[in-house]
This record gives C-alpha cells, structure tokens and sequence, in this order.
C-alpha cells in the first residue's frame, strides 16, 4: 500500500500550504474535516492539472497546522471504523 506523503509549502502564522501525493480524495476528506475545527477562516484545494497535478491545500485561521493534523487523524479513526464494520460481514 503506498503511503501518502505531504510537502509544505508554506507554513507561516496564520496559513499552511501543502501538496498532497494522492488523488483529490484523500485531501477532500481532510478538507472536510478541518471545517468542523475551531479557528479556521479558510480550507479549500485545488488539483491543478487534472491529470499531471499533485491537490495542494490551503488553511488559514488561527492555528492551521494543528487543525491538519486533528483532521487527518479524524479521516484515519474514521477509515478504522469503517474497516472493523466491514470485517464483521
């Protein structure tokens, strides 16, 4: 299984700027979940080139970075969950 890896681009006061290595779906899911985090004025992606690039992702509000991270680990829980329901059938 590849692991999906992450380059800042940009991590200041106020704004985090990554690219991805997988596919919109993954970042989605994050970008989804760091709306639901206190503090956060913006979170969005773009995929650029839909065929050559990589999504990059944007967040800007109080604390970015430890709302990324609350993000991907609430994505991971989830996608545990949803492994155990389906081993039970």
């Amino acid at each position: 299984m590849k692991m999906v890896e992450i380059k800042i681009l940009e991590n200041e006061k106020g704004k985090l700027k990554a690219e991805i290595s997988d596919n919109s779906t993954i970042v989605n899911a994050i970008n989804e979940q760091v709306w639901n985090q206190k503090g956060i004025d913006v979170s969005t992606y773009s995929t650029g080139h839909p065929y050559l690039g990589k999504p990059t992702l944007l967040v800007r509000g109080k604390d970015p970075e430890k709302a990324v991270i609350a993000a991907a680990e609430k994505v991971a829980e989830d996608a545990r969950s949803l492994k155990k329901q389906l081993e039970k059938k």
